[in-house]
């Protein structure tokens, strides 16, 4: 993501030099940047920085998710089929916040743009619809999960489904009255099988999950540093920066 560092760090430094007329980057630099007399709306400014903030903190969650979904915690303290529900829950809200802060951030960039400039305008929709398009997939998935399903009541995934189900009919067959009529021979080897096909399930689920955070984060690399690289240009010339974006990728950004 070193587009998005990149115009980070312009943003940052240009708001250091309007504000306070010096930055954390030494006298050259700094007097270089001066010497532009920066004229730019320094609210607007702030909140690109503030979004670019944020989309570096959701992509620092969305990174981790692969290994999450691979190790959970002491099963006896909390049951993998928690960990794993409450895990899914997480990665959707992440990713569909990604997914809105991007979305958001260039519609933002597009409002900005001036409305004579109809082809630029245009441009930005057209790489937010992109954008949207790559997102549609797992989109998908998060409305599966999310929204209830008339034939199946609330949502559950497979694999904790049946390990809830397992245990729930377990201790419905040790409660008190219940426990004395079982015939635990036939039911041993019914509810061992069971027992083994319900954690065959919950690896299952974990193996879809950490494909699923894997490909979220491979679609994420993939798409979102190209489309700032492509509209960087844009957002430094809303913000009438052009020129100290030039001194500063010349000065310290490889």
């Amino acid at each position: 993501m070193k587009k998005l560092d990149e115009i980070s760090t312009v943003l940052f430094v240009c708001k250091d030099v309007v504000e306070t007329g010096t930055s954390v980057l030494g006298d050259e630099i700094t007097s270089e940047l001066m010497s532009l007399n920066l004229d730019t709306d320094i609210k607007l400014l702030d909140t690109y920085r503030k979004r670019f903030f944020e989309l570096k903190t959701i992509y620092g969650k969305l990174q981790k998710y692969p290994d999450i979904f691979s190790s959970f915690y002491n099963p006896t303290a909390i049951p993998d089929e928690d960990a794993l529900e409450y895990h899914v829950h997480s990665f959707l809200a992440d990713t569909y916040a990604y997914r809105e802060k991007v979305s958001g951030l260039l519609g933002k960039i597009q409002n900005s743009i001036p409305r004579e400039l109809k082809e630029d305008r245009d441009a930005l929709e057209s790489i937010k619809k992109i954008f949207l398009d790559n997102f549609e997939p797992i989109t998908k998935i998060r409305n599966n999960h999310t929204h209830v399903i008339v034939d199946n009541g609330w949502y559950l995934d497979d694999g904790v489904l049946k390990v809830r189900n397992y245990k729930s009919s377990l201790a419905f067959l040790n409660m008190d009255g219940i426990r004395e009529t079982v015939n635990w021979k036939y039911v041993n080897e019914k509810m061992a099988k069971e027992q083994e096909e319900a954690n065959e399930e919950l690896e299952k689920s974990k193996e879809r999950w950490i494909k699923n955070s894997t490909e979220v984060l491979s679609m994420v690399e993939n798409t979102v540093p190209k489309i700032f690289k492509a509209i960087s240009f844009t957002i430094y010339r809303t913000l009438n920066i052009n020129a100290a974006a030039d001194i500063l990728t010349k000065h310290f950004i490889k």
